[in-house]
């Protein structure tokens, strides 16, 4: 058996006649004398030989490599039916042949008439294809071969170091083959009845396809025959990921099986020039530092970006091939540093740039690129403040910087606090002050405070130089005489205890309550500012509560804290604002309302001093470095259930029920309705402050139109500017946060800082209304909700939306912005139902 090349088989005869078969099958006869027959063509693979009707193979010396059932041959062996030869690449089938009578002619008398050898594998040709075979013609003159290509055993003794043992061919044993060979015969024709015609398709075309389950798998063309199941199915391309799946055959007789391949990232590296270790980002997701050494990147258009402290950012766009495809990107930085040149006059000046010091001037220093903040520090000297710009890797000389001689600080206090301080005829705030003077010149400074002698004091300060001027301020006395009915009547100053009513004060000549007190009888105040060199008479005869209500309501009140609260009337008011008023939010629905109960509202916010009366603990803090704390300041940081227990505190104090009781978590008005102190109703609030006169309404608290007038209130002023994100242009108050309550002019009712100062919460609970509804009588708000009103600007506000009188905020917390006022019913309401609502 010889192989001219790996997908042809060559059969040679005793006789040199040759006979090459692909594919089919070579009987070979076992009739006549022993004789041997030889297959192949070159190199001699083996031989075939006959023993007393057996055939047998034998190996070629020095041939290729033969194995008969797995097993490697190196001496002869008998050949069975069934046995598989494995000659190089090559595998053949031997199946019993005839009917056994021995004579090769059918005849059925029990012997075998020889084997076949059948091709079941061989490799795929890698030359032309091999030609279709025929029988050779009969040779007469050589009795080895027969008419039909039948090749007759020639005779041939194994060698005699062959160990194979032949078996008896007794007939037992021939039956026994003759029924093997029946059922190999079978299982073919079985196999082809049950197979199925499967074509596997691969998306790009598969480069190998390798299958495995069942026990046969043979592809006939471009499909395979395969019986109903399951199959492992294996493909490879390159470019692609192995495909590596299982294929399921069904019952119908043809099929089509599609698969595609997931195609293979591309393997992006990517370095710099220098390296720097810089972050690398690929369609701005991070994925590494560089050096970056074959990372996975699929197909398409790509964006490498690569930042690295001190260079410019790189970023560049890419091609990725994909498919398993090695790419690369170089890039070169550009650095991010500059030599930049600094020099000051004088010299000596320390450099600073972005907070980091670098060293003095004249000097150069490598600096990043970008914006830069530069300070020039030098003692007896201003820091000079610049802003320079650094390009890449582009030198620059910045120009000289003058220094100009430092200014010194001034702290100014006084006792009493609060003295108006004007320096050079400039007013510069109220004590405690801190004032920056230029240095080497003097400065003339006035402390004024109403009631006090004026002091003025001459200073002059060097460079840095920080200095304290503290003064005590002399009173401008004036006498009071007080004059009370009925005898035994107490005194109180500022709500403070001065003994029997009928004495002369020397008082400050700055504005003093007065109270006069006794068991049984309704309190009463003036107010009277003493005048140094004139005496003053204050009369006051106390009445009980009867013989008040004879003579009529008292237009003002005052409370134990010295509170002053003015009656107001009822009023018909129009609450929110035109669709079409500029700054009208949503929550601004005009609603009409009808106010019928006559109400007291404190003339001034509720201030740090009163408020600690009731929370010594309290603090309102500070923006930023402007303190909040001052007692005649409104009481900030305060939630509107802080204020509902404050009023509750002051009812208590002053002999009046609690009109707040707590419901759960929640505070609730007493019913029916009493004159315990509470938070003005929003009704109420917007009647004082845009309605005073009971009909016009305002716009803002100084009339209906911009801009702000000077004095018109506390706002976000150009002295806030440092505090907040915007201000007013052009407008100051003198105050950079909150200022002493009443400190601008009241309105036509008598009211201070309802527009200003700070904001205010009121009673209500917070909703939006729909408006257009009927009138309102004596609306409450709703009885649920999470958030109370606000109402009014403050001093943070700058914006047309806030500075309205119909601006309507809302909270639940404190905040630096955001006080009270208190207020009460001139009479309790009887058997008080909630509000109506009339067409």
């Amino acid at each position: 058996m010889r192989g001219d090349d790996l997908s042809r088989l060559r059969v040679v005869a005793a006789d040199g006649e040759a006979r090459d078969f692909a594919e089919g099958e070579f009987p070979l006869a076992l009739g006549g004398p022993a004789t041997a027959v030889e297959l192949g063509g070159l190199p001699l693979a083996a031989h075939l030989g006959l023993d007393g009707g057996e055939v047998f193979i034998q190996p070629a010396a020095g041939g290729v490599p033969v194995a008969c059932n797995g097993a490697l041959l190196s001496a002869s062996r008998w050949l069975r039916d069934g046995d598989l030869i494995r000659i190089g690449e090559h595998r053949l089938r031997c199946q019993g042949d005839g009917d056994g009578d021995g004579d090769g002619d059918g005849d059925g008398d029990g012997h075998r008439d020889g084997l076949i050898l059948r091709v079941v594998e061989r490799p795929v040709s890698t030359g032309t294809a091999a030609p279709r075979l025929t029988p050779p013609p009969r040779a007469q003159a050589t009795p080895a071969v027969e008419l039909g290509g039948r090749i007759r055993p020639v005779p041939y003794t194994p060698p005699a170091a062959s160990s194979t043992r032949r078996l008896p061919g007794w007939l037992p044993w021939r039956s026994l083959s003759l029924l093997a060979l029946v059922t190999v015969l079978a299982l073919p024709a079985w196999f082809l009845f049950t197979a199925r015609s499967v074509a596997v398709e691969f998306e790009p075309e598969a480069e190998t396809v390798e299958l495995s389950g069942g026990w046969l798998r043979p592809k006939v063309f471009d499909a395979y025959l395969l019986r109903p199941g399951t199959y492992g199915v294996i493909a490879r391309r390159e470019g692609y990921r192995d495909l590596s799946t299982e294929l399921e055959v069904g019952p119908e007789s043809r099929q089509v099986v599609s698969f595609a391949f997931a195609e293979l990232p591309g393997r992006l590296s990517v370095r710099t020039v220098p390296p720097t270790g810089g972050a690398v980002w690929i369609d701005e997701t991070a994925v590494g530092r560089e050096p970056l050494v074959e990372h996975e990147v699929d197909r398409g258009a790509r964006r490498v970006r690569i930042a690295a402290k001190g260079y410019v950012e790189h970023l560049e766009s890419i091609e990725v091939e994909g498919r398993g495809a090695s790419q690369e990107v170089v890039a070169e930085l550009v650095p991010l540093l500059a030599p930049i040149g600094f020099s000051s006059r004088p010299d000596g000046a320390r450099i600073v740039v972005d907070g980091e010091e670098l060293g003095m001037t004249p000097s150069t220093h490598q600096i990043l690129a970008g914006d830069r903040r530069l300070e020039l520090r030098l003692a007896g000297y201003k820091t000079a403040r610049r802003v320079f710009t650094v390009e890449p890797d582009t030198p620059q000389e910045l120009p000289t910087v003058p220094l100009a001689v430092a200014d010194g600080e001034l702290r100014v206090t006084s006792e009493p606090a609060g003295a108006a301080v004007a320096v050079d005829g400039v007013f510069r705030g109220t004590t405690p002050l801190e004032i920056v003077l230029g240095a080497g010149r003097e400065h003339e400074v006035v402390i004024n405070l109403a009631g006090y002698v004026t002091e003025t004091r001459s200073i002059s300060l060097a460079p840095r130089e920080r200095l304290d001027l503290s003064i005590e301020l002399r009173p401008r006395l004036g006498e009071v005489e007080v004059v009370a009915r009925p005898v035994g009547a107490k005194l109180w100053i500022d709500g403070t205890p001065a003994g029997g009513a009928n004495q002369v004060l020397e008082l400050a000549a700055v504005p003093h309550r007065v109270e006069i007190r006794l068991d049984g009888y309704l309190p009463q105040s003036r107010t009277v500012t003493p005048r140094p060199g004139f005496r003053q008479t204050v009369e006051i005869t106390l009445e009980t509560a009867e013989e008040a209500a004879s003579k009529g309501i008292e237009p003002v009140i005052r409370t134990s804290q010295g509170q002053e609260m003015r009656l107001i009337g009822g009023a018909r008011i129009q609450l929110g604002a035109s669709r079409r008023e500029p700054g009208r939010r949503a929550n601004e629905a005009q609603r009409s309302v009808e106010i019928t109960r006559r109400f007291y509202l404190a003339s001034h916010e509720v201030s740090n001093g009163q408020y600690r009366e009731f929370d010594s603990e309290h603090r309102s803090g500070r923006a930023g470095h402007v303190s909040l704390e001052r007692d005649d300041h409104p009481a900030v940081r305060v939630s509107w259930d802080d204020a509902v227990r404050y009023c509750n505190w002051l009812s208590a104090r002053d002999s009046l029920p609690a009109f707040y009781r707590r419901a759960g978590e929640s505070w609730v008005p007493v019913r029916p309705l009493n004159v315990g102190y509470r938070l003005p109703l929003e009704s109420e609030w917007a009647r004082a402050a845009r309605f005073p006169d009971g009909e016009n309404g305002l716009k803002y608290p100084w009339g209906r139109s911009l801009p702000v007038p000077e004095g018109a209130g506390n706002y976000a002023d150009v002295a806030a500017a440092g505090l907040l994100s915007s201000s007013l242009p052009d407008y100051r108050d003198g105050f950079a946060a909150t200022a002493p309550v009443g400190s601008f002019a009241p309105n036509a009712l008598g009211l201070f800082d309802l527009g200003g100062n700070v904001a205010e919460w009121v009673h209500d609970l917070y909703s939006l209304y729909a408006g257009g509804g009927g009138l309102e009588r004596d609306p409450m708000g709703p009885d649920e909700g999470e958030f109370h009103v606000i109402r009014g600007a403050g001093w943070m506000h700058d914006s047309v939306t806030e500075l309205r009188l119909s601006y309507r905020d809302y909270g639940a917390d404190p905040r630096p912005d955001v006080g009270f006022r208190i207020a009460r019913f001139l009479e309790p309401v009887t058997g008080a139902q909630p509000p109506e609502s009339t067409e």
